[in-house]
């Protein structure tokens, strides 16, 4: 005669089955919360070795490095407007005077309608021509800004280009 209910479950192993189900599903769900919980330093492992590799390949960019030393963006070479933008980043920041505030300068370029202003912006300070002051502001320097345009003239050096109102 066919067993039912909870005869059947204990005859057939169904308790110890279901408590090894739960087991394995405790188990694998709590490896899983912890693999997440770690995900961050795996990535930033993943991140410093390729920091590494690009110092074994081209040697570390140092603080006294010149503005022809360091390496361009690829922001820099892409955008065909970044001259004409630059040139608009330097009049406002002769405009606002020094010690600049970049989001200050950020919000006068977005408001003259600069294109990229952000992109612009970050590529400005990585390249050594917005240098921080130490006291949460920033100094424009033209030696670094002429120097992003050496082989061509830029905008401001030409003198042809105006900030829009």
């Amino acid at each position: 005669m066919p067993e039912y209910g909870l005869d059947a479950i204990a005859s057939h192993n169904g308790w110890e089955m279901a408590f090894l189900g739960i087991l394995i599903v405790f188990t694998c769900l709590s490896l899983l919360a912890f693999s997440i919980s770690r995900l961050h330093r795996i990535l930033a492992f993943f991140d410093a070795r390729k920091d590494r590799k690009s110092v074994k390949k081209g040697g570390p960019v140092t603080e006294g490095a010149s503005v022809s030393d360091r390496p361009e963006t690829p922001a820099l070479k892409g955008f065909a407007g970044f001259q004409e933008a630059c040139g608009s980043y330097a009049l406002l920041a002769e405009k606002m005077g020094s010690p600049l505030s970049l989001p200050g300068l950020l919000e006068q370029a977005e408001k003259r309608g600069i294109a990229r202003s952000h992109a612009i912006l970050a590529d400005l300070v990585r390249t050594g021509v917005l240098k921080p002051d130490g006291r949460g502001f920033y100094v424009w320097e033209k030696a670094a800004f002429e120097g992003l345009f050496e082989g061509g003239e830029s905008q401001v050096k030409k003198g042809s280009r105006a900030l829009p109102a």
